[in-house]
């Protein structure tokens, strides 16, 4: 189970129109659908992401739940690897078996509604999910007007940072003292260089050779990390949205990273390499600190224990807002069920607050359910372990935590776009303006094709420190 959605695989529009396509295409058939009727009632087909074989038990519960609250229903539930996804809907559509209910992250998930793939949903969700979530799965689609309610919010992963306390020690920091802005970070990451390097690098407590590093080239976090500092590259007229990305304060902004890229204050794979190296840097020592889902504790205590032993949670790295980025998992509804009625109450049943906390409890996950914030197994401790304190950090930040995934059909292929641009600027000495340019105009030319957005569909919270102030915009408010 993947539980950072951001590390989701891209799925390229010409995939996706291939899907919808299919999806078309296997309605025209005329049978073999999913929701059908046979011997053991009506069946419905359920598809989820990277769960096997470690939540088999709960998710057999969960259906068992459901099939005998609703007699005769047979669900079948296949688990799906993330970069097979794609493959498989187009085939299952083809043949005119599209499951009834998809997971999906929240990267591809608007692209996919956006294609006809998934069914508008009539549920009451305003008050049932946190804000945040929700608001990235209320699209417009191509021939309607209001946003609708297009999928359900699953899970959410909402980003703690893990801390070498050794090596920070050796640089003379806390984890206490350590910045916790990414532009406080680019301010540190030189001194910290220098003092890192002065005692070489090696595993664990070998000095490691940078404070941090995040993905600017492949995976880029650009665009989540622009929008958490309040910095939007787009403005809105009576067409819709026009993209801004080459406007000034921007290319300041992304000028800072590229600087300190150039500078080696971040490691080279910054510029290559998506999400994988700052895992695979931390569990070697080289990296003193890195934000991400509090999921990837499990993995540095078997790979590097000695690491683990020195790692402290700190609150996620935020933009000036002070808002972690929240990854999430939806849940869509088939366009092409024969049951949607049904489907919906699948999709409804496994974002219950009593389905949401009981794999909460099994999982390093954070539930989308404002209810399951207030079971006992989120509440304060005294004492607990390092993921149970990483959980913890998590419940925390779910207050101000906001989805910096702009819910627009186009978005993974601006931010494609965008990753190709940084990456002639980081690794080929590209101009930075110039090519901020060229991505302007294949924004603008991806948002004619889009369907028709404004400004609410793109994240745009206000400080957390005014969250009881009234602040505007797509705010992860639990009260």
């Amino acid at each position: 189970m993947s539980t950072d959605v951001s590390q989701d695989r891209k799925l390229d529009r010409r995939g996706a129109l291939r899907c919808a396509a299919a999806l078309v295409a296997g309605a025209a058939l005329g049978g073999g659908l999913s929701g059908c009727v046979g011997r053991g009632g009506t069946r419905l087909t359920l598809w989820t992401l990277a769960l096997r074989p470690w939540f088999d038990e709960y998710m057999r519960g969960q259906i068992a739940e459901f099939e005998a609250a609703h007699p005769g229903v047979v669900v079948e539930w296949s688990d799906v690897p993330f970069d097979a996804l794609e493959r498989k809907l187009i085939a299952a559509a083809s043949a005119g078996r599209a499951p009834d209910v998809v997971n999906m992250s929240d990267l591809n998930f608007a692209r996919f509604a956006s294609l006809g793939a998934f069914a508008p949903l009539d549920v009451a969700a305003k008050e049932r999910y946190l804000p945040s979530a929700l608001e990235l799965c209320q699209l417009r689609v191509r021939g309607g007007g209001e946003r609708r309610v297009m999928g359900l919010p699953w899970y959410v992963t909402p980003q703690v940072s893990m801390v070498n306390t050794k090596l920070l020690a050796r640089a003379g920091m806390t984890a206490a003292s350590m910045p916790r802005t990414w532009m406080g970070l680019l301010d540190e990451a030189g001194r910290y260089r220098v003092r890192a390097s002065e005692r070489g690098g090696g595993r664990g407590g070998g000095g490691g050779g940078f404070l941090f590093s995040q993905p600017l080239g492949e995976e880029s976090q650009i665009p989540i990390m622009m929008l958490g500092e309040g910095i939007v590259p787009f403005s809105e007229n009576g067409s819709g949205l026009i993209a801004e990305v080459d406007r000034p304060d921007v290319v300041e902004y992304v000028g800072r990273w590229v600087k300190a890229f150039g500078a080696g204050l971040l490691p080279r794979a910054a510029g290559t390499t998506g999400h994988a190296h700052l895992l695979q840097m931390y569990q070697d020592g080289e990296l003193a600190a890195v934000s991400t889902g509090p999921s990837f504790l499990r993995r540095i205590k078997a790979a590097a224990p000695e690491v683990f032993a020195a790692t402290e949670i700190v609150p996620g790295t935020t933009g000036k807002l002070g808002r972690a980025h929240m990854p999430v998992m939806v849940l869509g509804v088939s366009s092409k069920s024969r049951e949607p009625g049904l489907a919906t109450a699948l999709a409804w049943h496994l974002t219950s607050p009593a389905s949401q906390t009981a794999f909460c409890r099994l999982a390093p996950i954070m539930p989308s359910s404002v209810a399951s914030l207030s079971d006992p197994f989120f509440a304060e401790r005294d004492e607990g372990g390092l993921v149970e304190q990483a959980k913890l950090e998590s419940v925390r930040s779910l207050r101000t935590a906001t989805a910096f995934t702009a819910a627009l059909d186009v978005w993974p292929d601006m931010r494609r776009s965008l990753e190709d641009g940084m990456k002639r600027v980081l690794l080929d000495g590209a101009d930075l303006r110039r090519s901020l340019e060229a991505v302007n105009e294949e924004w603008r030319g991806l948002l004619a094709l889009s369907v028709r957005s404004g400004l609410d569909a793109v994240p745009r919270p206000g400080p957390a420190a005014g969250l009881d102030d009234g602040d505007s915009g797509r705010v992860g408010r639990v009260a």
